[in-house]
């Protein structure tokens, strides 16, 4: 099965926190965003798909993964809300979010909040070379610089409460696990 069917699939696939009990822990391992947060920073935790059965499909599997890994960012989100508590939007660039419109809306329902997408490549490139340039007086500021908007994705309420649930429940077997 190609990857653009099973995300096609994964679309149409219950989510997993209302249909079949699968809550997946992410291994995240060393990787950069998770950095602050020690206690996701295990290089020994493996892997497991918990409620998993005969019924369940490899678009059940990737949704739970995309899941979980939405769980995990939503730490990384509530973390910086505390701290930025005046930044309110949330934008999102980059070829995963660009181009899966499925992961991108599973975000918005974890979050519960809106998020922005950007019609760029290269986003992080392009906002060191913004920013260098207004550095060197070349241009007045880096916020004058238009970017092309994308589409908005919006949380749906219900789906947003049910996930704060299954993120708590994920984040408890991450816990014990």
């Amino acid at each position: 099965m190609t990857h653009a069917i099973v995300l096609v699939e994964a679309e149409r696939s219950a989510m997993a926190t209302l249909g079949p009990e699968l809550a997946e822990k992410v291994v995240h391992g060393r990787r950069a965003e998770f950095a602050a947060f020690e206690r996701f920073r295990t290089p020994q935790a493996q892997a497991a798909i918990f409620g998993m059965n005969l019924h369940t499909t490899s678009a059940d599997i990737l949704r739970a993964s995309l899941e979980s890994a939405a769980f995990l960012y939503d730490i990384v989100r509530r973390r910086l809300a505390q701290r930025f508590p005046d930044a309110t939007t949330i934008v999102a660039t980059g070829g995963a979010l660009s181009h899966d419109t499925v992961w991108t809306q599973i975000l918005a329902d974890v979050f519960g909040a809106p998020i922005e997408t950007r019609k760029i490549f290269e986003a992080s490139s392009r906002g060191a070379a913004i920013l260098a340039l207004e550095y060197l007086g070349i241009i007045k500021s880096a916020a004058d610089v238009k970017v092309g908007k994308g589409k908005v994705f919006k949380p749906d309420a219900g789906r947003h409460e049910a996930y704060a649930a299954a993120a708590a429940k994920f984040e408890e077997m991450y816990e014990r696990h």
